[in-house]
């Protein structure tokens, strides 16, 4: 049997989550396929309607995906840069050291 309490303990929480599916591959392709028909003057940015549509949602992601990197990716990319100039200084010294 349980002693009632003063302070009610939260219970857990749960939730519904439906995930979608998603191609990002198939997106990007179909993406640069307009893009290119833009350049080529086969497909213009006006709908059905006559509307004018703006054609930035592509540039937008490419945009945010570059500015927005992993901080583990950019600590990555700057590891091995450091990488690279210690070992072509090294490299450097020992050529200067072994034919000098």
């Amino acid at each position: 049997m349980r002693l009632p309490t003063i302070i009610k303990l939260p219970q857990h929480k749960t939730f519904d989550f439906k995930a979608r599916y998603w191609d990002k591959d198939k997106e990007e392709l179909q993406e640069r396929i307009e893009r290119a028909k833009r350049e080529l003057g086969k497909s213009s940015a006006v709908n059905e309607d006559g509307e004018y549509v703006p054609l930035i949602k592509g540039q937008m992601r490419s945009y945010m995906s570059s500015s927005f990197q992993s901080p583990r990716k950019r600590e990555t990319q700057k590891a091995n840069a450091r990488f690279l100039i210690i070992l072509a200084v090294l490299g450097f010294i020992a050529y200067y050291l072994f034919y000098m």
